[in-house]
């Protein structure tokens, strides 16, 4: 088979699985174009045909390269020697790279310039300046409206629209009614994101023994709280809650869906859509789900419990389809 693309990360290994957002980004741009996945083979990953270890791979037999990016997070301070490869062979790269742009915390950076600013003796000049060429040459993925408004950096305000979020739900979530138990009235799930998307959570999280957080801990309110779940776990006790919180950082307001949304459009829960996120209400199409769906307040989400049924999960699954379907 001809190499024609693949999927790298400098700093972690690239995933060929779907436990997570990194893995699921990583199997659908592999879906979608033949991108071999280039990291470092091992227990997790050395059954999957398509992957290929850095130590065996000429980088120049791929025409295009995707970029998924990543941060320095080096593990007891060591950086991997598979890294270092990785970055050393892609300074040297002659073909397109295609850098993918999904989190607003998460920017291209000179990976050569770290590792150098690091020890000095594992890269050399040459090596940072291909880099530095390399970024700017690049053509940036971004599945929003604005990218300079999603790194609020001017630098990145040409992009190339490449939704590939719809293609991952629309291969992972397949919506179905079910009769599932209900435990809980309103559900928030994700990382620690900083102050902003915490006064959020404060803002719209009612504060009673029926509510959960997943993976998120917050001392500002008193509410049930479990750790962090697999992907297909966090689907399963979703259809647990009614209401899910859609909550973002700033930069995703106004600009790009994400991940916690399309999941609650398909799950057996409502989707509480913070106004803050889509303030001019253009996600929903539905006129009834419009109605209900935007939250501006704690009183709005509690409503919304009470609204709960299986006639609103219905058109709800219809809006999911029809957003994984759009262009």
């Amino acid at each position: 088979m001809e190499k024609i693309a693949a999927i790298i990360n400098m700093f972690n290994n690239i995933q060929a699985n779907t436990n997570n957002h990194l893995g699921l980004e990583a199997t659908i741009i592999n879906k979608l174009t033949g991108a071999y996945y280039i990291g470092r083979k091992c227990r997790t990953n050395k059954d999957v045909d398509d992957y290929l270890d850095i130590s065996d791979v000429d980088v120049n037999d791929f025409k295009y390269i995707f970029l998924q990016l990543s941060t320095p997070n080096f593990f007891g301070g060591v950086i991997g020697d598979d890294s270092i490869e990785k970055v050393k062979k892609m300074a040297h790269f002659k073909g397109k790279l295609y850098v993918m742009c999904s989190d607003p915390r998460i920017k291209p950076i000179n990976y050569a310039k770290v590792i150098y600013d690091r020890d000095s003796s594992l890269i050399n000049d040459e090596e940072i300046k291909a880099w530095d060429k390399l970024i700017d040459n690049a053509i940036f993925l971004f599945p929003g409206k604005s990218l300079s408004k999603f790194w609020k950096d001017e630098k990145y305000k040409d992009f190339q629209y490449f939704n590939w979020f719809n293609d991952i739900f629309k291969s992972q979530l397949h919506p179905q009614l079910n009769n599932v138990q209900k435990k809980y009235d309103v559900v928030y799930y994700g990382d620690r994101r900083g102050s902003y998307r915490e006064k959020l959570v404060v803002k719209y999280m009612p504060e009673n023994e029926k509510s959960l957080l997943i993976g998120f801990k917050q001392k500002k309110i008193d509410v049930p709280f479990i750790k962090k779940l697999k992907h297909a776990e966090l689907i399963k006790k979703l259809d647990e809650c009614k209401v899910s919180l859609i909550l973002a950082d700033e930069e995703h307001e106004d600009n790009v869906l994400t991940f916690r949304l399309y999941e609650t459009l398909a799950s057996n829960c409502l989707a509480a859509i913070s106004i803050e996120f889509d303030p001019n209400k253009e996600i929903i199409k539905d006129e009834v789900l419009k109605d209900i769906l935007y939250v501006k307040s704690k009183k709005d989400v509690e409503k919304l419990v009470n609204f709960y049924s299986q006639d609103l999960i219905k058109r709800q699954h219809k809006e999911f389809e029809r957003l994984i379907n759009s262009k």
